[in-house]
């Protein structure tokens, strides 16, 4: 059962992720999987994923010298979703689902481009799940063409393929002005930024 908790988009602000995150973030990252992927891999599959291997692997990405880059959606302090690129990929997108259908994939989503272009990339790539309707509606809105290639996962017994996903991004990618005024650099102090937007993205 999802506990759906509105929120204002004046209060929500996106900073880089730290170290500290690593436990809420496999907290939500585990009950996605078990909400909108269980009926996606076999039977039994979800059921049987450690929560805790997803606690370890984010406190190796949330380390100083990893090769992924994480912004969270922060309220009040605590990530409610998290955006992670990597390389000339978008490796992850997640939302607590208490949060979910309030704008927050999209404002996130949009993020992640304007990191992938401040890294220097033009042509990126995410990968989602076959059968993820939701997240590819989300993606081809935005502009990103799904292709015909697949790509094959086994991570532990947890098989499922996903589609591959493209877009060329303008070199004049920056971020929308729904987002400017609310990401902020690393170590700033997690305000609101209710006086500059009170706008909400929806998705």
């Amino acid at each position: 059962m999802i506990d759906d908790k509105a929120i204002d988009a004046a209060d929500i602000t996106f900073r880089p992720a730290e170290p500290s995150d690593a436990a809420l973030i496999a907290k939500y990252h585990h009950r996605c999987w078990q909400l909108a992927f269980k009926d996606l891999v076999a039977p039994g599959v979800v059921e049987k994923m450690d929560p805790w291997a997803k606690f370890n692997r984010w406190r190796r990405w949330l380390e100083p010298d990893s090769e992924f880059s994480t912004h969270v959606a922060n309220l009040n302090g605590n990530p409610i979703g998290h955006v992670t690129v990597a390389g000339n990929e978008l490796v992850h997108l997640f939302i607590d689902p208490d949060y979910w259908g309030q704008g927050l994939g999209r404002s996130l989503l949009a993020l992640g481009e304007q990191m992938l272009a401040d890294a220097g990339h033009q042509g990126i790539q995410l990968h989602t799940m076959v059968g993820n309707g939701p997240a590819i509606k989300l993606y081809e809105s935005a502009g990103w063409m799904l292709t015909d290639q697949l790509v094959h996962n086994d991570h532990g017994g947890v098989v499922y393929d996903e589609h591959l996903l493209l877009k060329q991004l303008d070199r004049a990618t920056s971020y929308p002005d729904h987002l400017s005024a609310r990401v902020l650099p690393a170590s700033a102090p997690a305000t609101s930024a209710a006086a500059t937007d009170t706008s909400a993205s929806p998705a």
